[in-house]
């Protein structure tokens, strides 16, 4: 009876590990986004806080209802996001789109998810991927080139410092056309991020050119690596056994 009853504390415990409880997601930092544009003789920025907009549950989404338009302190347009959308899982994953409108010259754009913290995950599998299509407005062609290194226009970063994947080289579109860029990380599937992550965020940061549009979408996205699980349902099997054994 001993034996019996020990075998069934194994299976609770090895039970317990195999269904692992979902993350619960928490925000770091006072804003849900954070917008900055520039030119080449002022800036502006714009933010959807924390306060009012996030009640701490582990999934959050949000998108705008009517154009955000971004200006200077002397009230002049510097950009017009058409579109603006952030969401974000315990999961964990973060997706971060928009679609910007530069001003009158050429225009720096900084679009940033907040920094969604969880409990640590060891060697977690990931995945990043982003796209931006460029549309010419003008007739002279446009272009979104990149500010981050390698030319790159999107960021994925995993413990508030450590940057995990730049994406997206610069996209030229021809005269009254549109193109797209995209990229990922890994090319398919999940890579093993090594060692404990317990926050992740995305960021677009890019040079637009005049009066164009740039559209980008982008998710980072981690899971625990399933040798872990594995790991458990094994350790799950060989209590179940002892339990037969014993009866």
């Amino acid at each position: 009876m001993i034996r019996s009853n020990t075998c069934r504390i194994l299976i609770a415990a090895a039970l317990s590990c195999c269904v692992a409880p979902a993350a619960r997601a928490a925000v770091i930092g006072a804003n849900l986004i954070d917008i900055t544009v520039s030119d080449s003789d002022s800036s502006g920025t714009w933010h959807l806080a924390v306060a009012g907009n996030y009640s701490g549950a582990p999934n959050f989404a949000w998108q705008n209802s009517a154009p955000i338009v971004v200006k200077d302190a002397a009230g002049a347009t510097l950009a017009t996001f058409d579109s603006l959308a952030i969401s974000f899982a315990g999961d964990p994953q973060v997706q971060l789109s928009f679609a910007a409108t530069a001003g009158p010259g050429l225009t720096h754009v900084t679009v940033s998810s907040p920094v969604v913290a969880f409990a640590p995950i060891t060697n977690p599998d990931a995945f990043a991927t982003a796209a931006i299509t460029v549309t010419d407005n003008n007739g002279d062609g446009g272009t979104a080139t990149g500010t981050f290194p390698g030319v790159k226009s999107y960021r994925a970063t995993y413990n508030g410092a450590t940057d995990w994947a730049y994406l997206v080289s610069p996209v030229v579109s021809p005269a009254d056309s549109s193109n797209t860029g995209s990229e990922r990380r890994p090319l398919v599937g999940r890579t093993t991020i090594v060692g404990n992550v317990s926050s992740i965020q995305s960021q677009f940061q890019f040079d637009l050119t005049s009066l164009d549009q740039a559209s980008g979408t982008s998710r980072f996205d981690i899971t625990p690596e399933p040798g872990s699980l594995s790991l458990c349902a094994v350790f799950g099997l060989v209590a179940l056994r002892r339990v037969r054994r014993d009866r």
